[in-house]
């Protein structure tokens, strides 16, 4: 429902929610889209984009991820998708914080 319903006002491919245990670093990874993204369990979870939103409490725009170099497992996987641009914001509630929300997008054209 929440895809659908953001797709009203925004351009996407895939949209996820990553929500970190409290006190671990452990992960529950929920994608909504056409094609099935497993979780890149093979990636350190502190070298993921989606910890550095939850870490500094701040939005991420990777706007290539062709030319970005902080997450390079992270890019490496991203590209056999071929994803171009993901916008991670932080998830929380007034509580606690929860993970991050993100979308992706393949290039449009080429």
């Amino acid at each position: 429902m929440i895809a659908d319903e953001l797709r009203r006002t925004l351009s996407f491919d895939q949209l996820h929610a990553i929500i970190y245990k409290e006190h671990t670093a452990e992960v529950q990874w929920h994608s909504f889209g056409p094609d099935e993204i497993p979780y890149p369990d093979h990636i350190p979870v502190e070298e993921a984009q989606s910890w550095w939103v939850h870490a500094h409490q701040q939005p991420l725009v990777i706007a290539d991820w062709n030319e970005e170099t902080r997450f390079p497992q992270l890019r490496e996987f991203i590209r056999k998708f071929s994803m171009r641009l993901t916008c991670s914001v932080p998830l929380a509630t007034t509580h606690r914080q929860l993970g991050t929300f993100s979308w992706t997008r393949r290039p449009a054209f080429g």
